[in-house]
C-alpha cells in the first residue's frame, strides 16, 4: 500500500504490515508500520494481498457485535504503553504487551474464556515444563549418587547391575522419598558405566 503521506521516490513505495487496530472519528482503522521498499511484482502482489487481509479483518471485525468494546479496550492499552511509569517497569510494560496482543487476538471471542484460551494454553505448557524440568532435576541428583555406590560397591555385588539396581530400589525410597524401577537404574543411570 502506498503511503498517501509520502511521496513517491522514484520507483520506491511505502511497504506497511498491519499492527493494531483502533476507531477514529467513527471509523474503524489500523496503525501500520512503513519501510520503503524498490517497487517489485512481488512486492505489488504482496501489497494486493495485505489490502485484500486488511479489507476482510475489517468487514469481520465490523461484523462483531462485540468489537467496539474489545476496540476501545485496545486504544487504552495503546494509549498506556507511553506511560512513563508503565515504560520504566520492565514487568509492567512486557504485562500490557501481553494483554495487548490477547486483547487484538480476542476481538472475535464470544467469551472471556475464549478470549484467554491462548494464555491459558501458555500457562499450562509452562508448568508442565517446569514440572519435567524439577523431576529431571532429582533424577539427576539420584543418578550421580547411584553412580557413586555404583563405583564404591560393585564388586560387593560382583558387577552384576541388576542385583545392584533391585536393592538400590529400595534405598532410593529411603533416601530420596521418589519410586524409580531397578530397570532404569540398570539401563539408564549404570548404562555407560
Amino acid at each position: 500500500m502506498t503511503d498517501p503521506k509520502k511521496p513517491n521516490r522514484g520507483g520506491e513505495v511505502s511497504f506497511r504490515s498491519l499492527n493494531r487496530f483502533k476507531k477514529e472519528n467513527g471509523q474503524l482503522v489500523c496503525t501500520v508500520t512503513a519501510k520503503f521498499v524498490p517497487v517489485t511484482e512481488e512486492i505489488r502482489q504482496l501489497q494486493a494481498e495485505q489490502r485484500a487481509k486488511f479489507d476482510e479483518l475489517r468487514r469481520k471485525i465490523e461484523a462483531c457485535p462485540d468489537s467496539d468494546g474489545w476496540i476501545r479496550l485496545c486504544e487504552i492499552l495503546e494509549d498506556s504503553t507511553d506511560d512513563e511509569r508503565v515504560k520504566s517497569s520492565k514487568g509492567a510494560s512486557e504485562f500490557l504487551e501481553l494483554m495487548l496482543e490477547l486483547s487484538q487476538d480476542a476481538i472475535f471471542a464470544p467469551s472471556v474464556d475464549v478470549a484467554i484460551a491462548p494464555l491459558k494454553a501458555a500457562l499450562r505448557s509452562d508448568h508442565g515444563k517446569d514440572m519435567a524440568q524439577k523431576r529431571h532435576e532429582k533424577d539427576l541428583e539420584i543418578k550421580k549418587w547411584i553412580r557413586e555406590e555404583w563405583v564404591i560397591h560393585k564388586t560387593k555385588y560382583r558387577n552384576n547391575k541388576t542385583t545392584f539396581a533391585n536393592a538400590y530400589v529400595k534405598r532410593i525410597l529411603e533416601k530420596f522419598g521418589v519410586k524409580r524401577s531397578s530397570r532404569t537404574i540398570r539401563e539408564d543411570w549404570l548404562k555407560e558405566i
